[in-house]
């Protein structure tokens, strides 16, 4: 998991530490795997929670909602996570690698991902627009 520091301009008081940050965006983290472990939806419960209340406490978080398919039978496939300037935050590096290409944002700043898929010849990727 990569760790992305909090800016200091995030913190709204100065008895505050961006440690604090942390522990709180920990802790929220895990009330939310618990509240939603049976979920298939975990991933957009964490981030949206997550990602509303730092915002709040005014950590500049960015959900990130990245959709793909691998097989035709199995429907759409995705993945929600948090950037904090453009770098993933709270998760692996990779998470945003596998949704590669941007189809934009809405007025209120998520942004939306397509994934690839692999060609029927089993060559190179190739974006997923099925779904865009």
């Amino acid at each position: 998991m990569q760790k992305v520091a909090l800016p200091a301009l995030a913190v709204p008081a100065p008895s505050v530490s961006p440690q604090l940050f942390e522990a709180k965006a920990r802790w929220i983290r895990r009330a939310v795997a618990e509240l939603t472990r049976h979920s298939q939806h975990r991933c957009f419960y964490q981030s949206y929670v997550t990602g509303s209340i730092l915002r709040r406490a005014g950590v500049p978080l960015v959900l990130n909602i990245g959709l793909h398919t691998f097989e035709p039978l199995r429907g759409a496939r995705g993945h929600c996570w948090l950037t904090l300037d453009d770098a993933v935050y709270g998760e692996s590096a990779q998470t945003q690698t596998n949704y590669p290409y941007p189809m934009g944002s809405n007025r209120n700043g998520v942004r939306f991902w397509v994934g690839s898929i692999p060609t029927p010849e089993g060559g190179p990727t190739r974006p997923n627009l099925k779904y865009a």
